[in-house]
């Protein structure tokens, strides 16, 4: 490729801010200082966007960088502002055919020869328009298409808006390709695409179906059609169409690519590696094909447990584009822990959800925000009801899905509580693959949705099946409102708290007999006096206060916890279970004394059932939100569970 040519700085009356700015990035530059220069040229770009004199600095430094895939997408944007500059015109012309686009790169050389003939790059546009017909006349010798440079150039370009993500601008050079070649097939497989990106589904559907009532063994039309028709919850129509793909007996490797695309997509991994192929013919494909190939066969031999074959199929892909973001990524993920791992994902999140289809849904979610919690959610499932193939691809994407997708599936199920995505995340939650964390995060928002009861659930933990304690709840130092005493009630409240502490019971007991004369219905009053007699050892009396607690205040916290540690005395432990299910189960909140007393009331449950894993569970999520607690520390002292404590002392991710 020849050296860039040098721009002239795009006249312009930015801010002084932004000129300052500009002028550090061009310093950067000079002084080789790429990486540096690109930040400070890329929040310019966010701030101040469609810059021409920020985007030609950008093109110098991925020139300077050999970073041609981001080279060609600035100076493309660089020639739609810019149309009439012709360096711009020459610099796009350089560098369309590195990237595949020649038919295109022809054209911009005749147009500048054209305008500019006395231009001083002339002479070298020239040779390159020469240089480009002879590689033309071959492709054009080989293909089924016409043999029309003016068509190859506009099927250049809409290949080109499509890696530009410039959906509606390729649509509308696909129409005037297809005005005058209607059967033309590339072009058709390509407004397919476009038509997916844009939220079309139907659209797309349609214009691939054209491309096989032409040409039935077309694989680019079936891979497409089998992925459009599983995104659109059919997937007995998906993989019939994989079928008719598979029979498909082209050796070349376009077809090998299309194959693996589709299979992958769906789940195959038998089908993806059993697809024949030829590394010296991958080496024929576009970068992105060939890397986009490998990584396909690497995710599904890491599926059938091939790992070290998976690990060299990623790094063969990036042999063909050193940074395909696919290979990349999925090697720094096999470098993890196998506990902290996700599973291997062949494709990216734009195979599962379309540009335009997330633009719909930030649409909706932003208009659930802006409303109550519940009114949001219930918006959100309405929504998801009349769209009804994204809730049935909540599974695979779970499954197979890159970490963007599914992190977007899990927001989705806990904005909707849509029951389809809570049952999918429910087997996400209890699978073993993905971070541990992954999961754990979507087992709490399963409890949180009341979609499983709170509790200990058993979950896939560092590799071993394990007892996790779940809460749907929230742990709060702030009393809530309704256990607030106010006026002479709450201040004698308080000096009787303060003589328990103290050690004081027969004082606290005069207190709290003082108040409950002032406020005789509050059930907190009532159960600290039955404290304070049990201190005093007036057990008898301090019973009869707790029976008169239980019996009138049936949903006050701590006369629940009383309930059930009578119910562990008389070793009927099924009740007692039933009762502390029944204080975790719909709670939104509880105070850390509440969550002290029924913690150590669970582990009194727990004990006499001798079931010490799951003690070692309640001990571990306790020291976590309330490490001060003396009640925990004289847990954790009790000699039955010291015995076992280097079972419990197990990591918990």
């Amino acid at each position: 490729m020849a050296k860039k040519v040098k721009r002239r700085l795009f006249p312009a009356a930015p801010p002084l801010r932004f000129q300052e700015e500009l002028a550090r990035a061009e310093r950067l530059i000079e002084q080789g200082a790429y990486g540096e220069a690109l930040d400070v040229l890329t929040a310019l770009n966010e701030r101040y966007p469609n810059r021409p004199s920020v985007l030609s600095r950008m093109a110098d430094v991925f020139f300077e960088t050999e970073d041609y895939p981001n080279y060609l997408k600035t100076t493309y944007s660089l020639y739609n502002l810019t149309p009439n500059d012709p360096n711009v015109v020459f610099d796009l012309g350089s560098v369309c055919p590195i990237m595949g686009f020649p038919a295109f790169a022809l054209q911009l050389y005749r147009q500048f020869l054209k305008r500019w003939p006395k231009h001083e790059l002339a002479a070298e546009a020239q040779e390159r328009v020469r240089q480009l017909e002879e590689i033309l006349k071959v492709l054009i010798s080989g293909a089924s298409f016409p043999a029309d440079p003016e068509i190859m150039a506009l099927h250049d370009e809409v290949r080109l808006c499509m890696m530009m993500e410039e959906y509606a601008r390729g649509r509308k050079i696909a129409g005037k390709l297809l005005a005058k070649y209607p059967n033309f097939l590339p072009a058709l497989n390509n407004l397919s695409l476009i038509c997916w990106m844009e939220g079309d589904l139907e659209e797309a559907i349609q214009t691939a179906q054209r491309v096989l009532d032409i040409d039935p063994q077309n694989h680019h039309a079936l891979s497409n059609l089998s992925r459009f028709f599983y995104l659109q919850g059919q997937p007995e129509k998906a993989f019939q169409y994989a079928q008719r793909l598979k029979a498909v007996q082209k050796d070349f490797p376009e077809v090998w690519v299309k194959k693996v695309e589709a299979l992958a997509f769906l789940g195959d991994d038998e089908g993806v590696v059993s697809v024949q192929y030829d590394d010296e013919a991958i080496a024929d494909l576009s970068p992105w094909e060939a890397a986009l190939f490998y990584c396909c066969r690497a995710a599904s031999e890491y599926r059938l447990g091939n790992t070290q074959k998976a690990r060299s199929l990623w790094r063969k892909a990036l042999t063909h584009d050193a940074d395909f973001p696919l290979a990349v990524k999925n090697l720094e993920n096999l470098q993890r822990p196998p506990h902290e791992r996700y599973s291997p994902w062949p494709l990216p999140m734009h195979y599962w959800i379309s540009s335009g289809q997330l633009k719909g849904l930030a649409e909706m979610a932003e208009r659930a925000h802006s409303l109550p919690e519940e009114r949001g959610a219930a918006f959100v499932r309405r929504y998801l009801d009349e769209h009804t193939h994204l809730p049935f691809l909540a599974r695979p994407i779970l499954e197979r899905g890159s970490p963007e997708t599914k992190e977007f599936i899990v927001r989705l199920a806990d904005l909707s509580g849509h029951p389809t995505l809570l049952e999918a995340l429910k087997e996400y939650a209890l699978a073993s693959y993905d971070p541990d964390e992954q999961r754990l995060a979507a087992a709490r928002i399963l409890v949180e949705h009341e979609f499983i009861p709170p509790g200990t659930v058993k979950m896939w933990i560092e590799g071993k099946q394990t007892e996790i304690l779940m809460f749907g709840f929230l742990i709060s130092k702030e009393p809530r409102a309704e256990a607030i005493l106010l006026g002479r009630a709450g201040e004698l409240s308080s000096q009787a708290v303060e003589a328990l502490q103290s050690n004081r019971p027969a004082e606290a007991e005069r207190l709290f007999r003082e108040a409950i004369q002032i406020q005789p219905q509050h059930p907190s009053l009532q159960y600290n006096l039955a404290m304070a007699l049990q201190l005093q050892g007036k057990t008898a009396e301090s019973e009869a206060v707790l029976d008169r607690v239980i019996e009138s205040f049936p949903d006050y916290f701590f006369g629940r916890i009383a309930l059930a540690r009578r119910l562990i005395q008389a070793e009927k432990l099924d009740e007692a279970r039933d009762v502390l299910f029944g204080l975790m189960r719909g709670r939104k909140e509880l105070h850390t004394s509440e969550f002290s007393a029924l913690a150590a009331t669970q582990v009194d449950l727990l004990i006499a059932q001798k079931e010490y894993e799951s003690v070692a569970s309640w001990l571990r999520i306790w020291e976590q939100i309330y490490p001060d607690d003396p009640k925990l520390k004289f847990y954790k002292l009790r000699p039955e569970l010291r015995v076992r404590a280097p079972r419990s002392r197990r990591r918990r991710k």
